[in-house]
């Protein structure tokens, strides 16, 4: 056990790794120490005996060139102020030594004793407890900042006190809300100017007329001084919220630059000084949402400035365009009787110009709806033709006569060609999506017949409309028709593909023996009733969900 007062000199700490004061080197050179002392424990026959090494005159300092120490464990008790510029001052430093040597570093009055007292026995064991005990992190950091405070590194340099951030931000925040009891205090001011502007284009009385002009100047010259405060107040937020921002952002550029620091050193991730940076870094999260929080309004109170001006001017220009015009009511009863009649037939005439108009539109409508019917139509018959000619009859022809082998595989190969490439799946989500388009038609056309009966009343001739929706409510019918006629086919190719097909794989099977060919037959029959199953089972999932 190596024990030392206090020691003062250059560290080389190399040989030390993150965490761990365990088996490493420590190198004290140009040092100075006083108070040291060596102690071991050995166990002899008339028990444990304490040897030390020590000086008669501790107090007297021992210049020590060079000392390198093997540690298994070491303890700082603290931290003291070092005579001269780059070294390192540690005292009440005890080290469980492995290893020690050093050059040049004579004990005064060196003398060698032993003991059998329990108390010092006590003692040396005590401290070694006190090692095991430790945390060695702990002793490894305070080494390290010892040395960096020495060489004056970075972490002598202490971040900015966030708690002073915060208390600018307090001050942001009340600031922000004095200027939004502003703003909402300029908002009603111009509310009853507004209203006193309503009000003077009602008046006629001419006196009541100018005295309420005078006091809507009064008004706007004090809605005017009032703007002025409120756009200084905004820029005074502006001000601090730029402040408050740049030292958001300065203490942000620290606390990255510590943290690179800190892993230069290998103390990140498991020392105090990396956890105390850690909470450092999140009381600055938690200023950087509020700043965050607080320019997102400063931008809405610099938006309501403009606001302000450009309400204020307008209602300047309102105020100049004002003029009295006294009511005239000396009319004559006649002349205003054949005014009024005049004005009711601009307003017939006016009304049924509107009403053709719409007449107009309605036609345009009814005919742009008759020429969408015409492209269902021409799609359907498209559709029809391609179920009809390229499934439908290809298979019921195949169906009456007996099914030989080049015929089921010419129908193998359309079924798995219709499973592969989903091409009759395709074509009957086809079918039910003509079928959806003919409600949405049919939707139209009620909206379109009900605008219609609008204009019975009216002397507007409306059968054109009529007969369109008379040719397309045709045309709708005849393609639903359709629809179920090409639905009842597919359904009677289903029943009767499964029939046949069963039937002749019972046919063939009933054979007492079945030859190679046979065998491939019946094989090939299978196939092509589990690909009509399928399209059967697609068939009727897609109808029901249609």
């Amino acid at each position: 056990m190596l024990t030392v007062d206090q020691i003062s000199g250059r560290i080389n700490l190399l040989g030390l790794r993150p965490g761990i004061i365990v088996d490493t080197q420590v190198s004290f050179t140009s040092a100075v120490a006083e108070g040291l002392s060596l102690s071991t424990l050995k166990e002899t026959d008339q028990g444990t005996m304490v040897l030390t090494i020590e000086s008669e005159t501790p107090e007297v300092p021992v210049d020590i060139s060079w000392m390198d120490v093997t540690v298994n464990s070491l303890n700082i008790g603290g931290l003291c102020w070092p005579e001269r510029l780059l070294d390192v001052c540690l005292s009440d430093v005890v080290i469980d030594t492995k290893e020690l040597e050093s050059s040049s570093a004579g004990l005064p009055n060196l003398t060698m004793r032993t003991s059998f007292d329990p108390d010092d026995v006590a003692e040396v064991e005590a401290q070694k407890q006190m090692l095991e005990d430790q945390d060695d992190e702990e002793q490894l950091e305070k080494l390290i900042t010892a040395v960096d405070e020495a060489e004056d590194g970075e972490l002598s340099d202490k971040i900015e006190n966030i708690s002073d951030l915060q208390t600018e931000i307090d001050q942001l925040d009340d600031l922000i809300v004095e200027a939004q009891d502003q703003r909402e205090e300029t908002d009603g001011q111009m509310n009853s100017l507004e209203e006193m502007i309503d009000e003077a284009n009602e008046l006629v009385d001419e006196a009541d007329f100018e005295e309420m002009q005078e006091n809507m100047s009064k008004q706007h010259d004090e809605l005017t001084s009032e703007s002025e405060s409120f756009s200084a107040a905004v820029e005074e937020v502006d001000e601090q919220l730029q402040h408050v921002q740049d030292g958001v952002e300065s203490i942000r550029e620290d606390v990255e630059d510590r943290y690179a620091y800190l892993e230069d050193l290998e103390l990140d991730g498991w020392s105090e000084s990396y956890e105390e940076l850690e909470e450092t870094e999140d009381e600055l999260e938690a200023v950087e949402d509020r700043v965050q929080e607080a320019s997102e309004q400063v931008d809405t109170l610099k938006d309501d400035n403009e606001d302000v001006h450009d309400r204020l001017d307008v209602l300047r220009e309102e105020m100049e365009d004002l003029d009295f015009e006294p009511e005239e009511d000396d009319e004559d009863p006649e002349e205003a009787a054949d005014s009024e009649e005049d004005d009711t037939e601009d307003e017939d005439k006016e009304s049924r110009s509107d009403n053709e108009d719409e007449l107009k539109a309605l036609e345009s409508d009814t005919e742009e709806w008759l020429q969408d019917m015409e492209e269902t139509d021409e799609e359907l018959v498209e559709l029809e033709s391609d179920l009809q000619d390229e499934w439908i009859e290809p298979v019921e022809e195949t169906f009456e006569h007996s099914l030989e082998e080049e015929t089921l595989e010419s129908l193998q190969e359309k079924t798995e060609e219709a499973k592969e490439e989903d091409m009759f799946v395709n074509a009957v989500k086809d079918l039910y999506r003509i079928e959806e388009t003919l409600d949405e038609h049919e939707s139209d056309a009620e909206e379109i017949e009900k605008k219609r009966e609008d204009y019975e009343d009216e002397e507007i001739d409306s059968y054109e409309i009529e007969d369109h929706l008379t040719t397309g409510e045709e045309k709708h019918e005849e393609m639903k028709g359709r629809i179920d006629d090409v639905e009842q086919a597919l359904e009677e190719l289903f029943s009767e593909a499964q029939e046949k097909l069963q039937d002749e794989q019972e046919n063939v099977s009933m054979s007492e023996s079945l030859e190679e060919e046979n065998k491939t037959f019946v094989d090939m029959l299978e196939a092509v009733r589990e690909d009509f199953e399928s399209l059967s089972e697609d068939y009727e999932e897609i109808k029901s969900e249609g």
